[in-house]
């Protein structure tokens, strides 16, 4: 069976000040997470060493999702590794943690630090450079974003059935302006590269990696 290993690092945890207050809304956020996802979950997400914390998933589809509510609701920003493969059994914690997913999140994890990305995402296959290329492009969406931009599309992603209407209600101005918002930020480009993302990542979860390998 297949699994998705996500090791994450804050971004320039010794630059942070009150450490320790940091590290325990990390650990509510974490809880949050864990919560949340408790169904998709193999190994919780926890802080493992210093500034690091990571999580095993037993559903890959999800790992972006993931990604997201962390990367939405942490104190910090994360750099975040996802590696896809086999996790060696048994595990007690994650000291003892090994297997193809756990190594590929570690070089997908120093591949974001080389080259400042917030995630990249490996498993061996022919599927990674659209994912990362993706990710990549959203990412640099993203970077051209506002704060009012940030918040009312943070606010979207958390209700996603919610109409114009009722975001221009919410943050106090009409649905043309939530409109132009949401256009200005390009809203639509992302919400369809994320939905790529996790298309090909259900895929690897149905089909399996062993049998997109072999099929190649």
């Amino acid at each position: 069976m297949d699994y998705a290993a996500l090791v994450c690092d804050v971004r320039r945890s010794r630059k942070q000040a009150d450490w320790e207050r940091v590290v325990d809304s990390i650990n509510n956020t974490l809880g949050c997470a864990n919560e949340r996802f408790q169904d998709k979950l193999f190994m919780n997400l926890q802080l493992t060493v210093g500034d690091e914390f990571q999580g095993v998933l037993r559903d890959i589809g999800v790992a972006y999702d993931v990604y997201l509510f962390l990367k939405l609701h942490l104190p910090v920003e994360i750099y975040c590794g996802v590696g896809i493969g086999e996790v060696e059994f048994p595990l007690k914690d994650y000291a003892g943690a090994r297997g193809t997913a756990f190594y590929r999140a570690r070089s997908s994890l120093e591949r974001c630090k080389k080259e400042k990305r917030g995630i990249c995402i490996s498993s061996q296959t022919i599927w990674d450079d659209v994912l990362n290329t993706i990710l990549y492009l959203i990412e640099g969406i993203e970077d051209g974003w506002s704060e009012r931009q940030r918040e009312i599309i943070k606010f979207y992603r958390e209700h996603p059935g919610v109409t114009y209407e009722q975001l221009g209600e919410h943050f106090g101005i009409t649905k043309q302006g939530i409109y132009k918002v949401l256009h200005n930020a390009r809203w639509k480009h992302v919400k369809k590269g994320e939905e790529c993302v996790r298309m090909h990542l259900k895929f690897i979860t149905n089909v399996g990696l062993h049998s997109i390998v072999n099929h190649i």
